[in-house]
């Protein structure tokens, strides 16, 4: 090839890379615009970064370093000196770009320089020309072609990362991108200029490292002027992003002396706040700072965060909507304000302590524990989380630790949200490490659900013991459950996020469908899909408005099978909060109850919904379980007559063998006549007590041992319940009675005997205890 040839070859070479230069430079710009990945100012810092990443081996594969080593070295000694020398300099410039890089990728950047010497070492040591030659591989024409193809193929797959909904690593794929491509840059450049090779002293690879290092000593200014908290955040929280979702009705909140808000470019306004050592008064300084504004963005350094207290945290949650949460190597939580701002009612226990004022008298006694003082904030949000405060009293030494299950309540008596917490104290101890008299109060967060529609709930508490799922009675009462209080949800115009992942928990089949102009059935799902005669059918149905207004749609949920079983039709909410009220995009959650019919044969029978008007939709097959009903009074060993309210008529019963031992159970066969339809659940219970009312033993149950619960009976119908009475570890022994009575499953009330004032039936047959 003559000389005229080569450079005319070479000429199309530079060309090419150029066009592919522009292609990739055009790339970038595109995805910068549409996806906003990659922060301009940050960009550049990233272009150094990678650039040095890349040039790893060109800087350990130098002519000029194996030259002046090769005399007085062996090979391997050589690859570890370059190997180190490079290293050196890459992490110095990755520890200023990504200070919370993690000590592996050194590592493994470490080994890598070290095999790709010692390839190249052994490879090209032979002779002269064969150095030569691995020179100009590494160096040359065909290695930009490398870089050039792969920042290309990293833009692909940023593409493809941004569109399955990966942002943080498809910002970092975009950022290699750039830093691949600034390595093409560098090595079209050098070998352009590669007539430095007459000083001996630089040869292309060293000038490329020492250009990218000199860049790298001008912008060193830059990275010193930000703190750690700010390189992380300009890095990975794509302040760009960040900024085009604000307004000027928006703020960013920082509680961390880490991260100075004042240094981050295009945010339209921001707060510096010291929490911790402000204390409370931060309140009304908030109050002052957020009038007019419409969201917070609180960037939160957790290894910095100056909110220990939770002083903002617990003002932003009274006073605004967790509307979304953003993770990367800062946490953004974005409040949405609800005006006019006041003091938070309910404090964490970091407050509340010596704070007279922090919770409103109550008195509920457990038994075990008390609750001495409680407090809930009046609202929440429809996707939020209410904030609740008890102050709990030990009085006696439990076995096992004791655990608290708040229950959200709907009008209908639904429960929509259910979380059980442990009782601890400020230390996080269990009630099973505290000494009896301590007092200690307590935080809890209660999810609302996503779409709960905007009503007043009720909060009711229940405490049982961790390894006895029976909860604990309220002393004086029947129940075991109490009402904490009323709080008023409402509804968040940003109703598309789900920040505490209540979605998750709720265990519903997507649907997507359209069953009217601009109303989705979501998803939806069924408590039960095998039903007795008489038992009720709960459907949850998740709706969205794909626009607003809408009309007041009347909803149709029906079972059948040849023919309609039962069905149920209206508005949302009972006309409480109908369709036309919602607004476009907006989630709400609704319930339909259906009772099987008691007289039904059984059999599958089908569950559909439907919008009048509009599409009925299949949702799933339901096996209703045929009974076998007797209604001829059955032979019984003795007989009582014995009338239960409304409900019930004890007619008679039977005993095995009138006497229990420890290895020997007491059973007895109750036989029940039914005397009206009941929709409510009830238990019967069956206790062995001493002549001086000790209980020896118990058995409490839903009829037939849960076959034949109450509401499934129809009138004048007959009832065997059987029970088994085993003893307890009493060393009782001797003659014995017992009692029986019904109560309501849910408030523990007994039902009255004979319409007397007794709630129990001593039956006449003496039991002996052995």
């Amino acid at each position: 090839m003559s000389v005229i040839d080569a450079r005319k070859r070479a000429r199309q070479r530079l060309v090419l890379q150029f066009c592919i230069g522009i292609v990739v430079v055009a790339l970038t710009n595109v995805l910068e615009w549409k996806f906003a990945l990659v922060p301009l100012p940050a960009a550049l810092t990233w272009v150094v970064q990678c650039g040095i990443a890349g040039l790893i081996f060109t800087i350990s594969s130098s002519n000029f370093i194996a030259r002046k080593l090769a005399p007085f070295a062996a090979l391997w000694q050589r690859v570890i000196v370059k190997s180190t020398l490079a290293f050196v300099v890459v992490l110095v410039t990755i520890l200023f770009n990504v200070p919370n890089i993690s000590y592996r990728w050194l590592v493994v950047f470490y080994a890598l320089s070290i095999i790709w010497n010692w390839f190249t070492a052994y490879f090209f040591k032979e002779n002269s020309i064969a150095s030569q030659a691995g020179s100009r591989m590494v160096t040359g024409w065909n290695l930009s072609h490398v870089f050039a193809l792969t920042s290309f193929v990293l833009l692909i797959l940023t593409l493809g990362l941004t569109m399955a909904q990966q942002p943080i690593i498809a910002n970092r794929t975009a950022n290699w991108a750039y830093g691949f491509l600034s390595i093409t840059v560098f090595l079209i450049v050098i070998d352009q200029f590669a007539w430095f090779k007459r000083f001996r002293i630089l040869d292309p690879a060293s000038l490329g490292a020492f250009i990218v290092l000199l860049f790298m000593a001008a912008y060193y200014p830059v990275f010193t002027s930000s703190t750690k908290a700010e390189a992380t955040f300009e890095i990975d929280t794509r302040p760009n992003l960040l900024a085009s979702q604000m307004t000027q009705a928006d703020i960013l909140i920082s509680d961390s002396p880490q991260l100075r808000t004042s240094n981050l470019s295009n945010i339209p306004a921001h707060l510096d706040v010291r929490p911790d050592e402000q204390g409370i008064a931060l309140w009304n300084d908030l109050m002052r700072a957020l009038s007019g504004k419409r969201r917070v963005y609180w960037i939160r350094v957790p290894e910095y965060s100056n909110d220990t207290k939770h002083v903002l945290a617990t003002f932003l949650q009274a006073n605004g909507c967790l509307v979304d949460r953003q993770a990367s190597g800062l946490h953004v939580d974005v409040y949405e304000l609800r005006p006019p701002f006041v003091a938070p009612r309910v404090l964490p226990p970091s407050l509340a302590l010596g704070n007279s004022d922090a919770f409103d008298p109550a008195q509920i006694d457990f038994g075990a524990i008390q609750i001495t003082g409680s407090r809930i904030e009046p609202n929440a949000c429809s996707h939020g989380a209410l904030a609740v405060a008890l102050r709990w009293r030990l009085t006696q030494p439990t076995e096992s630790p004791l655990r608290a299950s708040f229950l959200v309540i709907d009008p209908k008596g639904h429960a929509i949200s259910t979380l059980d917490f442990y009782v601890d104290d400020t230390a996080l101890r269990h009630t099973d490490q505290w000494s009896p008299g301590e007092e200690t109060p307590s935080y809890y967060q209660i999810i609302v659900p996503f779409g709960t529609p905007p009503r007043t709930y009720r909060l009711a508490l229940a405490v049982f013991p961790e390894n006895n799922p029976q909860r604990l009675p309220i002393v004086g009462t029947h129940d075991d459950r109490v009402n904490l209080g009323q709080f008023q949800v409402y509804r968040a115009e940003d109703d598309t996020h789900d920040p505490y992942n209540s979605l998750r928990e709720s265990n519903l089949t997507p649907a997507g469908i359209q069953l009217r102009d601009g109303l989705q059935l979501d998803a939806y799902g069924i408590n039960k899909q095998v039903l007795l005669p008489g038992e009720k059918l709960t459907l949850t149905t998740r709706w969205k408005a794909l626009g607003a207004p809408l009309l007041d749609y009347n909803i149709r949920v029906r079972l059948k099978s040849d023919q309609t079983l039962t069905e149920t039709f209206g508005k949302n909410y009972d006309n409480s909060y109908p369709s036309s009220h919602w607004q476009s995009g907006e989630s709400v959650v609704d319930r339909w109850v259906l009772s099987v019919p008691r007289t039904s044969p059984g059999g599958t029978a089908r569950l559909e919904i439907a919008v009048d008007g509009g599409k009925s939709l299949h949702l799933a097959d339901v096996d209703i379980t045929p009974i076998t009903r007797t209604l001829q009074m059955p032979k019984v060993d003795v007989s009582v007559r014995a009338r239960f309210d409304n409900l019930a008529e004890l007619v008679g019963y039977e005993i095995e063998k009138p006497n229990i031992a420890p290895e020997k159970p007491l059973r007895i066969t109750l036989h029940w006549r039914a005397i009206a339809a009941i929709d409510e659940n009830y238990t019967i219970f069956v206790q062995l007590v001493s002549k001086d009312d000790r209980l020896i033993a118990q058995s409490d149950q839903i009829p037939a041992k849960g076959d034949r619960p109450i509401w499934s009976w129809i009138p004048d119908e007959y009832v065997a319940d059987r029970h088994e009475l085993t003893l307890d570890s009493s060393d009782f022994q001797g003659e014995a009675k017992l009692i029986v009575g019904i109560y309501d499953t849910a408030t523990k009330k007994r039902v009255l005997v004979n319409n007397g004032t007794t709630d129990f039936l001593s039956l006449p047959s003496s039991i002996l205890v052995k």
